[in-house]
Order: C-alpha cells, then structure tokens, then sequence
C-alpha cells in the first residue's frame, strides 16, 4: 500500500509540473503580445465590441420606442 500512495504522489508531482509550465509560458506569451501591441489592449477582460450582436440589448432598444 505504501507504495502505491508514493507512485500516485509522484504522478501528482509530474502533473503540477507540467500545468505549471503550460501556465507559465502562457503568461510569457500573454507578456510579449502585450509589448508588441500598438495602443490600447485590455490586460484583464476582453472587450465587447459595440457593434457586437446583443440579444438583450436588442430587445431594450425595442422596447425603448
């Protein structure tokens, strides 16, 4: 039994490792998108665009009029 528990432990470990170099080369590729970019960029929310389809907005212009 004590043996399995150690083999799973280092499964764990493996799995930690990896997750924490796909996050980290997520963020380095998230920081050099961010210093090659031109003007504004949003770092923390996607922006919507105005123009963007909207059902509920859709629906308050209508009952607006």
């Amino acid at each position: 039994m004590p043996r399995f528990k150690k083999l799973k432990n280092k499964i764990q470990m493996k799995k930690k490792k990896l997750i924490d170099q796909v996050k980290a080369a997520r963020r380095g590729s998230r920081e050099a998108e961010l210093q090659d970019a031109r003007g504004f960029v949003a770092r923390r929310k996607v922006h919507k665009s105005i123009k963007a389809y909207n059902r509920k907005n859709f629906r308050v212009r209508i009952s607006d009029r």
